[in-house]
């Protein structure tokens, strides 16, 4: 048997000590033998006890000096040793205690499948409601584009209505991507795994940049397109607490998005390239399509009636909310004003860019 582990999972970090135990937990209680385990905290310099926490876990925890999510997790793919790599985030838990053995059996039997998925989101009792609208349309913008759910219960049927079903098992639903097709919003978080032998084989040189995280999936999904999502194998996210932490998400991946486009990457500018015209086009619609209002409005209730989620009638609010931010941050940069960068989610602080 090889020495070298299974699959590292790695963790961003930074002042998560309010749910990395519970993430921690989720992993070490996995049914699977924990010497194939190895779990790579990457810490942006919590000041609380995060790292505290990880030591208690026997994780290896790494330092991050650029601080951002997407920085952490190219440190993760740099000192990875698995054979695979899980990517989670400190606000997110493995629901089965099996996820990584139907993983390892997908890696074992399948081994066409260079990326897999969990199947979906599920928020955790209690939690606010506008965690169950994250979860569904993730953010206006990207539903917008794609029309996909990460919501446990419509994942993999949102996916069967836009991608080709290669095959479909107990365990898991495969699917082939389409480079004429809208590309799935995909991120390393949330459980994804990629077969780390395959990546550094084929993405050697891809590898080096530090901004490859947000694209690798993409860059994967030209050579080997079939894509495989778990059933019955859900994350649990412990995501926005108010409305009002989640519009911070939103304000920040749009400042993202327009005035840091090849610093962070992350979001919609991180695929572009890889989309086809005709969706690189229909952004240009997404303002329009959010100040009517009434198809924003149309949809919500759509999916209100689909899900069971009163959430979702917010959508035509934070449509528009998403579409004057958008038009407000253009306007900036071509006074050319451009906001401090900080880091994601809660605890931000901001980022030195020299």
């Amino acid at each position: 048997m090889s020495d070298l582990p299974d699959f590292s999972v790695v963790i961003p970090t930074l002042n998560s000590s309010l749910t990395l135990a519970k993430t921690l937990e989720s992993i070490r209680s996995q049914e699977y033998d924990q010497d194939r385990v190895e779990i790579l905290v990457i810490d942006g310099g919590s000041t609380d006890d995060t790292r505290e926490i990880a030591a208690r876990f026997g994780c290896e925890v790494l330092d991050n000096p650029m601080v951002q999510q997407e920085y952490a997790k190219y440190i993760g793919l740099q000192n990875a040793r698995g054979k695979a790599a899980i990517f989670i985030d400190s606000d997110e838990c493995f629901e089965s205690r099996r996820s990584l053995a139907a993983r390892a059996g997908v890696l074992r039997d399948h081994p066409s499948y260079k990326f897999m998925l969990a199947g979906g989101y599920r928020t955790p009792p209690g939690a606010s409601a506008i965690n169950d609208y994250q979860v569904h349309f993730a953010d206006p913008f990207n539903y917008f584009l794609t029309g996909t759910s990460g919501d446990a219960g419509v994942f993999v049927d949102s996916w069967k209505k836009i991608y080709h079903v290669v095959e479909e098992t107990d365990c898991f639903a495969g699917f082939e991507l389409s480079a004429d097709k809208v590309q799935p919003t995909v991120d390393l978080c949330a459980g994804t795994t990629v077969d780390l032998e395959y990546a550094r084989g084929e993405f050697a040189e891809e590898l080096k940049d530090p901004l490859v995280p947000p694209r690798l999936f993409y860059l994967s999904a030209r050579k080997s397109p079939r894509v495989a999502i778990l059933k019955d194998d859900y994350i649990v996210h412990y995501s926005a607490d108010s409305l009002r932490t989640y519009l911070k998400k939103l304000d920040w991946r749009v400042k993202t998005n327009i005035h840091y486009p090849e610093v962070v990457a992350i979001g919609y500018v991180n695929r572009e390239r890889f989309e086809p015209r005709r969706i690189r086009i229909k952004k240009y619609l997404f303002i329009p399509y959010a100040f009517t209002v009434v198809v924003p409005l149309a949809q919500g209730i759509r999916e209100a009636v689909r899900t069971g989620k009163l959430v979702c009638l917010l959508h035509p609010v934070l449509s528009f909310y998403a579409a004057a931010d958008i038009c407000w941050q253009y306007l900036m940069k071509a006074i050319g004003r451009k906001p401090a960068l900080k880091t994601y989610g809660t605890n931000t602080q901001k980022l030195n860019l020299d």
